[in-house]
C-alpha cells in the first residue's frame, strides 16, 4: 500500500521530460488487447509503438490511469486527480473527468520568471 506510479512498459518507452510532477497511485499503460472480437482472449496484445511523452512542468494528480491510447501530455498542463486518459492532453491544459477531457487553458510557464 505504499504510494507508486505504475509503467507498462510492454508496448513502448515512457518519456518524462523535467520537473513533471506525479501523484501517487497514476497507472500508464502502452499496450491494449482487441476486446471488440469475440476470441479477444485468444489474440495478443496490440502494442504500441510511439512513445508516451509527459512534457516539462506537466502534473498528473493522483490515480489517473492514462491508457494507450494517449501518447502526450502537454508542457503544464494538469490531469485531476482519479480520472481515466483516453486522448493526447495538449499543452497548458486542466483536464478532468471519465474519460478526460480539456475543461480550460491554464496560464502558461515562463522560465525566466
Amino acid at each position: 500500500k505504499e504510494p507508486y506510479v505504475f509503467f507498462d512498459l510492454t508496448g513502448s518507452r515512457v518519456v518524462i521530460e523535467k520537473d513533471v510532477a506525479f501523484s501517487s497511485g497514476i497507472r500508464v499503460y502502452t499496450h491494449t488487447h482487441q476486446f471488440e472480437k469475440a476470441n479477444w482472449r485468444k489474440l495478443p496484445p496490440i502494442y504500441s509503438k510511439k512513445d508516451t511523452v509527459f512534457k516539462k512542468y506537466c502534473f498528473v494528480g493522483a490515480n489517473v490511469i492514462i491508457l494507450s491510447t494517449c501518447k502526450y501530455i502537454g508542457i503544464c498542463s494538469v490531469v485531476g486527480a482519479g480520472y481515466v486518459v483516453t486522448k493526447d492532453i495538449p499543452d497548458n491544459s486542466l483536464a478532468y473527468g471519465v474519460p478526460a477531457v480539456v475543461i480550460k487553458s491554464v496560464e502558461p510557464f515562463n522560465e525566466n520568471e
